[in-house]
């Protein structure tokens, strides 16, 4: 009975211990918060007051000391169809991003149809609304310098040195056509270090020296930096690796396991109809690699 105890204290400390990093590395690291006033954002320190008088038409959390931050713009003008054949000429409103400091200082003027946070020194952007299969994303440093010319249809944040991202091909949305699609992770010069053209991949982000896989409709499992399997795909969800050890979904119990792949704790799923744990897990698998680089809440902690 006390090694029961034992063991059942110890899948509670490291479910814990996983929360508590989930929340550490998705949570802001600076001091100051958004707050909104007269429909436009700015920040406060962590006193409540105005470290930044709201001014932006849109702004996100500081990330690595900068904020992605818009005005808004007059763009091409917009047809309103009236009564009959009479038309209304109204300007379109668009948005520029930028980015600011943690003083307040624009460190990259707004030029940008969109952005993502920085990561490791550099950031995603474009020129040109982002539509899928644009080719138009590029990364640029924290002068604002372009790094890595704009080629990509999609671009993650970087992470071990690597970021995901999808280079053309056929779009994931097209019900026929299953083959060819130019996908994987680049370097920071924007090489491609693993590449795959001609089958579907989901990735997850590198972690540890390891990133979650699924190719087509099968398991999930881990690759290692030079693409090779590392952990055999045998799971129906995986997550990152943190001090060690990641969260991963089998047989309808969420586990933990090390970097060889053994699992060392399990924890029954939340009471939920299996509907509800088929549609969450679902909904990741399209939240994550080629369809979106902003993931949903992942069916695991």
């Amino acid at each position: 009975m006390e090694e029961i105890l034992r063991h059942l204290l110890f899948i509670s400390i490291l479910f814990a211990a996983s929360a508590t990093v989930w929340a550490e590395e998705n949570r802001s690291p600076s001091k100051l918060v958004l707050f909104q006033q007269d429909n436009k954002w700015g920040y406060l320190d962590y006193m409540n007051r105005v470290a930044i008088a709201a001014q932006f038409a849109k702004a996100t959390e500081f990330h690595e000391g900068f904020a992605a931050v818009a005005i808004s713009v007059a763009g091409s003008n917009k047809l309103e169809p009236l009564d009959g054949s009479r038309v209304r000429v109204s300007p379109r409103e668009e948005l520029r991003w930028g980015f600011i400091d943690e003083a307040g200082k624009t460190v990259i003027p707004p030029q940008f149809a969109a952005v993502r946070e920085f990561s490791e020194g550099l950031t995603a952007v474009t020129k040109v609304w982002p539509f899928s299969d644009c080719r138009c994303w590029g990364y640029v440093d924290s002068a604002g310098n372009l790094v890595i010319r704009p080629q990509f249809d999609m671009a993650g944040p970087f992470s071990d040195g690597l970021a995901l991202v999808k280079g053309g091909g056929v779009s994931l949305f097209d019900p026929i056509v299953k083959s060819f699609v130019s996908m994987g992770f680049i370097d920071k010069s924007g090489k491609w270090i693993i590449r795959s053209k001609f089958e579907y991949f989901y990735y997850n982000s590198f972690s540890e020296g390891l990133a979650p896989f699924r190719r087509n409709g099968g398991k999930w499992g881990y690759i290692d930096r030079s693409g090779a399997v590392a952990i055999k795909p045998e799971f129906d969800w995986a997550g990152v690796f943190s001090v060690g050890m990641a969260p991963v979904l089998t047989h309808g119990a969420c586990s933990f396991i090390d970097k060889a792949g053994k699992i060392f704790a399990k924890q029954e799923l939340s009471k939920q109809s299996d509907s509800t744990k088929e549609a969450k897990t679902k909904q990741w698998e399209r939240a994550r690699g080629t369809l979106t680089f902003n993931p949903q809440v992942p069916p695991c902690p």
